[in-house]
């Protein structure tokens, strides 16, 4: 063996040995670079993927509006005197006005318990209707069966068209009357679509509750009414959200995302090309190859000059990365004025209304506007409480070691002067020293606190307790109450998004506080859980993971 090495060092050139030399030298940097590139390839990759599943979330809120507005308009229409008075000539006029009001509702129907039409605004009063079949009756029988409002699946109509129903109660007292649905064109939804302005290659799908599809951006009239492909039917399950790669109708394979509604079992879905993906995976990596061969002839030149692509690629991602964080920031705000400017017009006119023709106004018209206002306010903190929820994913953690008790008295005493309830017996145990982001700390306290102000309201002498015990080797904070408490079988509902176990005449909220103080100790490494009785309190526990050494 060492005749061998001699042998071969001996049988090279001084001119080769230096480049065999530089090659071993360069080889780990072209290695690191590399990896290196590879490592950024998946960060591209990740984020591209991740930008699919905001755009799609985004999606799913649009669908959510246009629906959620559907059926408030559906239910003020349902609240009708002349529908009360049993004038249903009247009510006839009023419905089919309405339907004239909004060019994507073909038109309203209203049906009795059995399923027999009353009126219909597509056939004049007074003459006979016809003996059809309630279209689409899983949505009908939803609502008999729970009264509340339900949102149908795209069906095909009498007339051969694809529809969707939305049907509300007519409810009089505790007894369900009468059945109120709209026939909602596809045109609603495909508007959705046009409105995102999604790339031209990508496929964006609205579907409802069966997987069937009720918008889609390209070759719609095709498919409409048809399910999702069975990749994406895979895919989705019964998750919420999600990503993945799934093949077309068409049958071309893409990157897909999907978000499934919040008010409802419909949902939306995007499909990106792959080789639009990864093409510029594909060239990155091409570059790399030749800027190895590169660097093994060139030596130092060729080391220079891959050291120099390598920082200019790190340059192009960060600039890409900084514009994308300012498009969604962009978004983000775009979202929240375009939605706070309905409301705050709503509550405008709304209050104008009450303060010029309060004296011409019946106590019910008054009533209905009181309830206009109030709900366009609750709708303003939603958004809040959303956007809130929605920024934690992308704010970093900034831990530092600190004791919580200052913080702890800090958000009593905001929430003392917020809420007027100085009444409320706060007891501060004791509370050991912790590591975490105090400004994200503060805003689960004042959740928690919060949470607990409130439902000690009913409470002949509230208390509430913050401590802290040790437990298997940790600490756990707990923010303790003696309001009116829960059933332990809901508890798995607490921390999702819009999961409310009171109704909002008794306590008011949004249902996303808590979310946000899971994600918020989720983020930290911690847990959160609750024990409670109805009507003897609630205690909400969590912790703090220690960082990593």
């Amino acid at each position: 063996m060492a005749a061998l090495r001699r042998f071969s060092l001996q049988s090279l050139s001084l001119h080769t040995r230096l480049l065999v030399v530089v090659a071993v030298a360069l080889l780990p940097v072209v290695v690191l670079a590399i990896a290196g590139l590879l490592a950024l390839g998946r960060q591209q990759h990740a984020q591209a993927q991740q930008a699919l599943l905001e755009r799609v979330r985004a999606f799913a809120s649009a669908v959510d509006l246009e629906l959620f507005n559907s059926v408030e308009a559906l239910k003020i229409l349902a609240l009708s005197t002349s529908l009360e008075a049993a004038d249903l000539r009247r009510f006839h006029a009023e419905a089919r006005a309405a339907a004239r009001a909004r060019s994507d509702w073909e038109g309203i129907i209203l049906v009795d318990r059995t399923g027999k039409w009353v009126l219909n605004t597509r056939v004049p009063y007074g003459s006979a209707l016809p003996a059809a079949a309630v279209v689409e009756k899983e949505s009908f029988e939803a609502v008999l069966a729970t009264g509340k409002p339900a949102i149908g699946n795209i069906a095909k109509g009498p007339r051969g068209q694809h529809r969707f129903p939305v049907r509300v109660p007519v409810m009089r007292g505790a007894e369900l009357r009468y059945v109120l649905t709209a026939f909602v064109k596809p045109d609603l939804m495909r508007e959705i679509l046009t409105r995102q302005k999604v790339p031209e290659q990508s496929v964006s799908t609205i579907f409802d509750g069966r997987l069937n599809i009720v918008a889609r951006s390209r070759n719609h009239e095709q498919y409409a009414g048809s399910a999702v492909s069975e990749s994406l039917a895979r895919l989705m399950g019964s998750e919420g959200e999600g990503r993945g790669i799934t093949a077309t109708r068409e049958g071309q394979e893409v990157y897909s995302a999907f978000a499934r509604s919040v008010r409802s079992p419909w949902g939306a879905a995007l499909g990106v090309p792959r080789d639009l993906v990864d093409a510029p995976l594909w060239r990155s990596y091409a570059l790399s190859g030749a800027g190895f061969l590169l660097s093994l002839a060139l030596g130092v030149i060729a080391a220079v000059w891959l050291a120099r692509r390598v920082a200019g690629q790190l340059q192009k991602v960060n600039a890409e990365l900084q514009t994308s964080n300012k498009e969604l920031e962009a978004f983000s705000y775009s979202v929240s004025h375009d939605l706070r400017g309905p409301l705050r017009a709503i509550d405008g006119y709304s209050s104008m209304v009450l303060e010029d023709y309060a004296d011409s106004l019946p106590p019910e018209g008054r009533r209905y506007l009181e309830r206009v206002r109030g709900s366009a306010k609750q709708m303003g903190h939603l958004i809040d409480d959303l956007l809130a929820f929605a920024q934690l994913a992308r704010q970093e953690i900034a831990r530092r070691h600190f004791e919580p008790r200052p913080l702890v008295e800090e958000c009593v005493e905001k929430l003392r002067a917020e809420t007027g309830k100085r009444d409320v017996e706060c007891a501060i145990g004791k509370l050991p020293a912790c590591e975490a982001d105090a400004a994200l700390l503060r805003q689960v306290l004042l959740n928690l606190i919060g949470n607990a102000f409130k439902y000690t309201g009913k409470a002949a002498r509230p208390r509430v307790e913050i401590g802290c015990e040790r437990r298997d080797g940790e600490d756990v904070y707990y923010v303790r109450d003696n309001g009116a408490g829960f059933d332990m079988k809901y508890a798995d509902k607490l921390f999702g998004v819009f999961q409310r176990l009171h109704r909002n005449e008794e306590f008011e909220g949004t249902g996303v506080g808590l979310a946000i103080v899971q994600r918020i100790v989720a983020r930290h490494g911690g847990r959160t859980w609750a024990q409670s009785e109805p009507g003897k309190g609630a205690t909400f526990y969590f912790t703090l993971a220690a960082p990593a050494r």
